[in-house]
Protein backbone atom coordinates (compact mmCIF):
# COMPACT_ATOMS: atom_id res chain seq x y z
CA UNK A 1 0.00 0.00 0.00
CA UNK A 2 2.88 2.20 1.14
CA UNK A 3 4.26 1.91 -2.56
CA UNK A 4 0.52 3.16 -4.15
CA UNK A 5 1.53 5.98 -2.25
CA UNK A 6 4.60 6.93 -3.43
CA UNK A 7 3.58 6.50 -7.02
CA UNK A 8 0.67 8.52 -6.74
CA UNK A 9 2.55 11.52 -4.94
CA UNK A 10 5.29 10.69 -8.12
CA UNK A 11 2.59 10.85 -10.71
CA UNK A 12 1.04 14.45 -9.26
CA UNK A 13 4.22 16.01 -9.01
CA UNK A 14 5.12 15.08 -13.29
CA UNK A 15 1.57 16.21 -14.23
CA UNK A 16 1.96 19.59 -12.32
CA UNK A 17 5.68 20.04 -14.35
CA UNK A 18 3.25 21.99 -17.24
CA UNK A 19 1.88 24.14 -14.99
CA UNK A 20 5.02 24.88 -12.72
CA UNK A 21 6.75 25.53 -16.53
CA UNK A 22 4.11 27.92 -16.96
CA UNK A 23 4.03 29.93 -14.20
CA UNK A 24 8.12 30.17 -14.16
CA UNK A 25 7.87 31.54 -17.79
CA UNK A 26 5.35 34.28 -17.02
CA UNK A 27 7.23 35.72 -13.66
CA UNK A 28 10.56 35.86 -16.17
CA UNK A 29 8.59 37.43 -18.69
CA UNK A 30 6.33 39.66 -16.51
CA UNK A 31 9.23 41.03 -14.34
CA UNK A 32 12.07 40.61 -16.94
CA UNK A 33 14.03 44.41 -16.80
CA UNK A 34 13.03 46.71 -20.07
CA UNK A 35 16.19 47.19 -22.21
CA UNK A 36 16.83 50.71 -23.25
CA UNK A 37 15.44 50.50 -26.69
CA UNK A 38 12.19 49.75 -25.98
CA UNK A 39 9.14 51.88 -26.39
CA UNK A 40 8.55 52.49 -22.75
CA UNK A 41 12.21 53.43 -21.61
CA UNK A 42 12.16 57.35 -21.40
CA UNK A 43 13.40 58.85 -24.73
CA UNK A 44 16.81 61.00 -24.02
CA UNK A 45 14.91 64.23 -25.99
CA UNK A 46 11.14 65.05 -25.32
CA UNK A 47 10.77 68.63 -27.53
CA UNK A 48 11.31 69.90 -30.45
CA UNK A 49 13.85 72.64 -30.87
CA UNK A 50 12.74 76.11 -32.84
CA UNK A 51 14.65 75.17 -35.90
CA UNK A 52 12.26 72.06 -35.88
CA UNK A 53 9.23 73.67 -35.04
CA UNK A 54 9.30 75.81 -37.69
CA UNK A 55 10.31 73.20 -40.54
CA UNK A 56 7.26 71.39 -39.23
CA UNK A 57 4.55 74.56 -39.56
CA UNK A 58 6.42 75.02 -43.34
CA UNK A 59 5.57 71.62 -44.47
CA UNK A 60 1.85 72.02 -43.16
CA UNK A 61 1.55 75.39 -44.37
CA UNK A 62 2.40 74.06 -47.91
CA UNK A 63 1.07 70.99 -47.82
CA UNK A 64 3.51 68.47 -47.76
CA UNK A 65 7.59 69.30 -48.65
CA UNK A 66 8.51 72.87 -47.68
CA UNK A 67 9.25 75.05 -50.10
CA UNK A 68 13.10 74.94 -49.51
CA UNK A 69 12.95 72.18 -51.67
CA UNK A 70 11.60 73.08 -54.80
CA UNK A 71 14.22 73.34 -57.67
CA UNK A 72 14.16 75.10 -60.66
CA UNK A 73 14.79 73.85 -63.78
CA UNK A 74 16.86 76.97 -65.17
CA UNK A 75 19.76 76.22 -62.54
CA UNK A 76 20.49 72.84 -63.71
CA UNK A 77 23.29 71.62 -65.97
CA UNK A 78 22.80 72.28 -70.10
CA UNK A 79 23.64 68.78 -70.10
CA UNK A 80 21.26 67.39 -68.04
CA UNK A 81 18.50 69.42 -69.40
CA UNK A 82 19.49 67.94 -72.85
CA UNK A 83 19.02 64.66 -71.69
CA UNK A 84 15.81 65.06 -69.99
CA UNK A 85 14.54 66.18 -73.08
CA UNK A 86 15.81 63.27 -75.05
CA UNK A 87 14.44 60.82 -73.00
CA UNK A 88 11.20 63.05 -72.43
CA UNK A 89 11.55 63.51 -68.81
CA UNK A 90 9.19 66.08 -66.96
CA UNK A 91 10.07 68.50 -63.99
CA UNK A 92 7.23 69.91 -61.93
CA UNK A 93 9.34 72.09 -59.54
CA UNK A 94 9.11 69.28 -56.66
CA UNK A 95 9.66 66.24 -58.85
CA UNK A 96 10.68 64.52 -62.13
CA UNK A 97 7.96 62.78 -63.97
CA UNK A 98 7.52 60.38 -66.73
CA UNK A 99 4.59 59.06 -68.43
CA UNK A 100 2.54 58.78 -64.91
CA UNK A 101 5.32 58.12 -62.70
CA UNK A 102 6.72 60.44 -60.33
CA UNK A 103 10.25 60.33 -59.56
CA UNK A 104 12.19 62.36 -56.47
CA UNK A 105 15.45 61.64 -57.77
CA UNK A 106 16.57 62.26 -61.62
CA UNK A 107 18.52 59.21 -61.23
CA UNK A 108 15.78 56.92 -61.17
CA UNK A 109 13.52 58.65 -63.39
CA UNK A 110 16.38 58.49 -65.97
CA UNK A 111 17.16 54.98 -64.97
CA UNK A 112 13.69 53.65 -65.40
CA UNK A 113 13.37 55.08 -68.80
CA UNK A 114 16.53 53.40 -70.20
CA UNK A 115 14.70 50.20 -68.73
CA UNK A 116 11.96 50.35 -70.69
CA UNK A 117 13.65 51.39 -73.40
CA UNK A 118 16.08 48.26 -73.15
CA UNK A 119 12.86 46.03 -73.11
CA UNK A 120 11.23 47.36 -75.79
CA UNK A 121 10.23 50.06 -78.42
CA UNK A 122 10.55 53.81 -76.65
CA UNK A 123 7.13 54.89 -75.73
CA UNK A 124 5.26 51.76 -76.27
CA UNK A 125 4.85 51.51 -72.38
CA UNK A 126 2.71 54.75 -71.62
Amino acid sequence: MSLGIYLTIALAIAASIPVIEMIANWCSRRFRPTPSWSRSAAPERLHMDQKERSQVKERVRTGGEPSWTKLDLSSMPRETQAQMTELAIGFDGRQYTYCSYRYDRLSDAINYVQLMRSRGAPGEHC
